[in-house]
C-alpha cells in the first residue's frame, strides 16, 4: 500500500471516529438527560436516536450500493486511463490501474450515497406514523379511502418515490458525465454517437427513471385529493385527474420498455420520440389541461362532506354558534374588565439583566380569597440566569390608575412592584442560560472522566473536562420550550405560558400535530408554510423551579394525537392524571385559534367576513370570562358594506373543564356595535380624551389607547378601550376609559364611572393628572430610600435621601451655626 493510500485511509478512519463519537455523545446524553425524567422517556429516546440511525445508515447503504455499481459497470467499458504528471519540467503519461480505478468508484460511491441518504433521518416521523397506522373513521368520498390513509401511509410513498427519483437521476448524470469523460458518449459530425457498453447501461438506467415516473403518476389521484395539486380541486379537475393518470402512467411505462429496447438495439429515434411524448404528454396533463376545465361552481364533493373534513381536521367539532338578542342600555356592565395589554406590563416591571428576550408575559387567572381573578403573571430575567414573577391584577388599579401588584396569593395587592418569586439561574424559563453547572441544576451528574468526554463533546463546553466535581450536575435545554421539543419532537410546541398552581409557577406549553396531507380541506398558513390540518393534542406542563416536565394529551380525540401518544406510551400521560388546578387554568391554543379562524374563512359554510385585528395574539384579542375562570380569544367580522357596519360576528375559543370550546356568535344589524376602529375614532373626538392628553404631555408623559376590549354582558356585547399614561419616572396608569352599547357611548375614570356616563347616570369629569412625581409620592420614595440606607449603613446615601426628603416636604434646613429649636430654648444650656 502507498503512502498516499494510508494517509487518505487515515483520514477516513479519523472522520469516521468523529462522526461515530458524536452520534454516540448524543445518544447516551440524550439518554442521561431524559432518565431525570422518566425511565420511558430516557428508552423512547434511545429508540428514536436508534431508528434514525438505522434509516440514515439503510439509506446510505443503497445509494451507496446503487451508485458503486453502477460506476462499476463504467469502469468495465475503461480500457486505461492515463493521467499526466510533471516531474522535474519533464511531462510523462501515468496509467492508472484497475485497482485505483476500484478504489476511486467505491470513495466515489460512497460519497454520493452520503449525501444522497444522509438525510433520511429526519423522515423517522414519517416511518413511525405509516408503521403504526391512524384511523379516523372517515372515509373520503372520491377513493374510498380512510382519512388515515393521506395523514400517515401517502407521506411514505411519496417519500419512497422522491428517493427513488433522486437516485435515478443522480446516476443518469453522474453515468453519462464519466461516459463524455472516457469518450463512450460523443458528438461525431453532428449526431451522436455511443459505444454499446454505454448504451446499454443508459438504456436500463432510463427505464428505471421512466418506471418511477410512472410510479408519480399512479399516485396523482391521491395526490389531488390530499391537495398536493397546484391546481384547486373540484369536479372537473378530479375527472381530468382520473383520466389522466392512468394515461401518462402508460405513456411512462411505454417510454420505459423502449429504453428497455434502445439498450438491445441502436434505435436512437425511437428513444428520443418515447421520451418527448412522455415530456407533452406531462407538460398537457399536469399544466395545460387543468386550468382549462375548471369548474369552480361545482364541487368536488358536496358541501356536508367538505364541512366534515373541515371539522375534524382543524378540532371545529365543538364550535357552537350563538346570537345575542340585542343590545339594551341597561344591561350589567362587563363582569369583569381586562385593563392591561403587554405593552403596558412591560413599562410597568423592571429591566430585564442581561437578556435579548426579554419580559415574558401572559394573561393568567390568579387565586386570591379561595376564588380566581384575572391577572398578569410576567417573568422578568435577572442578571445571572434566573428570573423573578410578578402578578399584576388586570381587572382593578390603585387610586391614581397605576397597576397593582400581588406580593403572594391569596393578598391583597399593592401599589408597588414586588417580586412574587425569585427563580435560581437553574430554573425553567425562556431566558435561561445554555447550560448550568451546579449541585441542584436539573440534568445528569457530570461523575467519571468518560461521561465528562462525552458531556462536553455534546455540549462544547470545554470547562467540564476539567475543574468540575464529579458530585456537580449539567443541565441543558433549560427553556420550556426546549425541554419539550426534545423529550416529545412528535411534536410541534407552541409558546410557554405561565401558570401559578399550590405555589409553584409552571408553564404550560401546547403541542400541535397536523398534516399538509389531511384530504378535502383548505390550505392554512403555519410557521412559514401551510397545513391542510391541525390540532392542539399535547399540552406539556414545566416547573419553573427544577425543570420538571411532563406531556399529557389533552381531551378532544384526534386519532394523530392518540396514534402518537401510543408510540410514546409512558412519555404521553392521559389528561385525567393532570394536575386538576393546571388543567383548569389551561390556556386556549393561540396558535390553533388563528389558524382555525382562517380555515372557516376559507372553508367554512357560511360567509365570515374577517377584519383586520390581530385576533391570533392573547395581548390584543383576549377578554376575561364572566367568572373570571379563563382567557376567551376573540376574533371579529366586520358586517361587509358601507363603513361604520358594525360587527357581523365574533369567533370566541376557550378552555371549558378542560376542553377547547368555539362559540360563533351573530348580531344582527339593527342591534350590534360599530366596529372597534369606528369606536375609536369616535371615542378620539370627546373633548375631555384631548384634554386629557394634552394634560398628561404638559407634565412631561405620553397618552397611549390600549386595545379595544369586547365583553358579553346577559344578552348584551359591549365594547370598552383604556387609556393609558406614561411617564419616565413612573409606571403606567389607566387615566380614562370609554366604553359603548349598542348606538351608545360613555366615558369615566374607572370602568364602572364609564358605564354609569352612558347610563346618564354620571358626568364624566376628567382625571387630576398629577405633574411627575407629586411632593407626598415622592417622599415616600426617599423615605424608603432613607430607610434602606439606614439598615445597610450607607451614610452617604441616607443623607442624599434625607436631604431630598426635606426638600419634598418644604422644610429649610437650619442656617449654619443655628441651634435646634428646644436647644436654643432650654435654659441653663451652653
Amino acid at each position: 500500500m502507498t503512502r498516499r493510500a494510508r494517509l487518505t485511509l487515515l483520514l477516513a478512519a479519523i472522520v469516521a471516529v468523529l462522526f461515530a463519537g458524536r452520534w454516540v455523545a448524543v445518544v447516551l446524553t440524550d439518554r442521561w438527560w431524559a432518565q431525570e425524567i422518566s425511565p420511558d422517556a430516557a428508552a423512547f429516546l434511545t429508540e428514536q436516536h436508534l431508528l434514525e440511525l438505522t434509516l440514515a445508515g439503510g439509506a446510505i447503504l443503497v445509494a451507496a450500493a446503487w451508485f458503486i455499481g453502477h460506476l462499476l459497470v463504467v469502469i468495465r467499458a475503461v480500457g486505461a486511463v492515463q493521467v499526466p504528471r510533471n516531474v522535474a519540467n519533464v511531462e510523462f503519461r501515468e496509467t492508472l490501474t484497475s485497482r485505483v480505478l476500484l478504489a476511486g468508484a467505491v470513495g466515489l460511491g460512497l460519497v454520493l450515497g452520503t449525501v444522497v441518504g444522509g438525510s433520511a433521518a429526519a423522515g423517522w416521523r414519517t416511518v413511525v406514523l405509516a408503521w403504526h397506522g391512524v384511523s379516523y373513521g372517515l372515509v373520503d368520498p372520491l377513493l374510498g379511502q380512510d382519512v388515515g390513509y393521506y395523514v400517515a401511509q401517502l407521506p411514505l410513498w411519496r417519500s419512497l418515490r422522491t428517493f427513488a427519483l433522486l437516485l435515478s437521476l443522480v446516476a443518469v448524470v453522474v453515468v453519462v458525465t464519466l461516459y463524455v469523460v472516457i469518450g463512450a458518449l460523443r458528438w461525431i459530425e453532428g449526431r451522436p454517437a455511443i459505444n454499446t457498453h454505454a448504451r446499454r447501461h443508459l438504456g436500463w438506467l432510463l427505464a428505471a427513471v421512466a418506471v418511477v415516473l410512472a410510479w408519480g403518476h399512479v399516485l396523482t389521484p391521491y395526490e389531488l385529493v390530499a391537495g398536493r395539486s397546484t391546481v384547486p380541486l373540484d369536479m372537473g379537475t378530479w375527472r381530468l385527474g382520473t383520466v389522466v393518470s392512468p394515461v401518462l402512467t402508460g405513456v411512462a411505462l411505454a417510454a420505459a420498455a423502449i429504453s428497455a429496447v434502445w439498450a438491445a438495439r441502436p434505435r436512437h429515434t425511437l428513444l428520443a420520440a418515447g421520451w418527448l411524448l412522455l415530456a407533452l404528454a406531462t407538460l398537457v396533463g399536469r399544466y395545460v389541461l387543468p386550468p382549462l376545465v375548471r369548474t369552480p361552481r361545482e364541487p368536488a364533493v358536496s358541501a356536508a362532506a367538505a364541512q366534515a373534513f373541515l371539522r375534524t381536521g382543524f378540532g371545529l367539532d365543538s364550535i357552537v354558534p350563538s346570537a345575542y338578542a340585542g343590545t339594551r342600555p341597561d344591561s350589567i356592565p362587563p363582569a369583569v374588565g381586562a385593563l392591561w395589554d403587554e405593552e403596558a406590563l412591560r413599562a410597568a416591571l423592571p429591566e430585564p439583566g442581561d437578556s435579548l428576550l426579554g419580559i415574558q408575559a401572559a394573561p393568567a387567572p390568579f387565586p386570591v380569597g379561595g376564588g380566581l381573578r384575572p391577572a398578569w403573571l410576567a417573568v422578568v430575567p435577572v442578571a445571572g440566569g434566573g428570573a423573578q414573577l410578578y402578578a399584576v391584577a388586570d381587572d382593578r388599579t390603585g387610586a391614581s390608575g397605576q397597576p397593582l401588584y400581588y406580593r403572594e396569593a391569596d393578598s391583597t395587592p399593592a401599589a408597588r412592584a414586588h417580586p412574587m418569586l425569585t427563580l435560581p439561574a437553574a430554573s425553567s424559563h425562556q431566558a435561561a442560560p445554555r447550560y448550568v453547572i451546579s449541585a441542584d441544576a436539573p440534568g445528569p451528574l457530570v461523575g467519571a472522566w468518560p461521561r465528562r468526554l462525552l458531556l462536553g463533546w455534546r455540549l462544547q463546553v470545554g470547562r467540564l473536562l476539567g475543574g468540575v466535581g464529579a458530585s456537580q450536575r449539567v443541565a441543558w435545554d433549560l427553556s420550556p420550550e426546549a425541554r419539550l421539543a426534545r423529550l416529545a419532537p412528535f411534536a410541534e410546541w407552541g409558546e410557554a405560558v405561565p401558570r401559578w398552581d399550590e405555589g409553584e409557577l409552571w408553564w404550560l406549553v401546547p403541542g400541535y400535530v397536523g398534516s399538509g396531507d389531511f384530504p378535502l380541506t383548505p390550505r392554512v398558513p403555519w410557521r412559514g408554510g401551510v397545513t391542510a390540518a391541525l390540532r392542539a393534542g399535547f399540552l406539556g406542563l414545566v416547573r419553573a423551579r427544577d425543570g420538571r416536565t411532563t406531556v399529557y394529551r389533552r381531551d378532544g380525540g384526534d386519532p394523530l394525537a392518540e396514534a402518537w401518544a401510543e408510540v410514546a406510551a409512558g412519555v404521553v400521560l392521559e389528561a385525567d392524571r393532570m394536575p386538576a388546578g393546571l388543567r383548569e387554568a389551561a390556556p386556549y391554543p393561540v396558535q390553533l385559534f388563528a389558524v382555525q379562524r382562517a380555515a372557516l374563512e376559507r372553508g367554512g359554510a357560511e360567509p365570515l367576513w374577517p377584519r383586520g385585528l390581530d385576533a391570533a395574539g392573547a395581548s390584543a384579542g383576549h377578554t376575561w370570562a364572566g367568572d373570571s375562570g379563563g382567557v376567551t380569544l376573540l376574533a371579529v367580522y366586520e358586517r361587509p358594506g358601507a363603513a361604520g357596519a358594525g360587527i357581523a360576528a365574533l369567533l370566541a375559543g376557550r378552555v371549558e373543564r378542560g376542553r377547547d370550546v368555539l362559540r360563533l356568535w351573530r348580531l344582527d344589524a339593527g342591534t350590534t356595535l360599530a366596529a372597534p376602529d369606528r369606536l375609536e375614532q369616535i371615542w378620539s373626538n370627546f373633548p375631555l380624551h384631548a384634554a386629557i392628553r394634552d394634560s398628561v404631555e404638559r407634565n412631561g408623559g405620553s397618552v397611549r389607547a390600549g386595545p379595544v376590549r369586547l365583553a358579553a354582558g346577559g344578552t348584551s356585547l359591549a365594547a370598552y378601550q383604556p387609556l393609558y399614561a406614561q411617564r419616565d419616572d413612573a409606571p403606567p396608569a389607566v387615566v380614562w376609559m370609554s366604553v359603548a352599547l349598542g348606538q351608545r357611548v360613555g366615558a369615566g375614570r374607572s370602568l364602572t364611572d364609564a358605564w354609569r356616563n352612558l347610563q346618564g347616570l354620571s358626568i364624566a369629569t376628567p382625571p387630576v393628572v398629577a405633574r411627575p412625581q407629586e411632593p407626598l409620592e415622592r417622599a415616600r420614595r426617599l423615605m424608603q430610600d432613607a430607610d434602606a440606607a439606614l439598615r445597610r449603613g450607607d451614610w452617604a446615601a441616607f443623607g442624599r435621601a434625607w436631604d431630598g426628603l426635606r426638600s419634598a416636604l418644604g422644610v429649610r434646613p437650619p442656617a449654619p451655626g443655628a441651634l435646634p429649636r428646644d436647644t436654643a430654648s432650654a435654659p441653663g444650656r451652653p
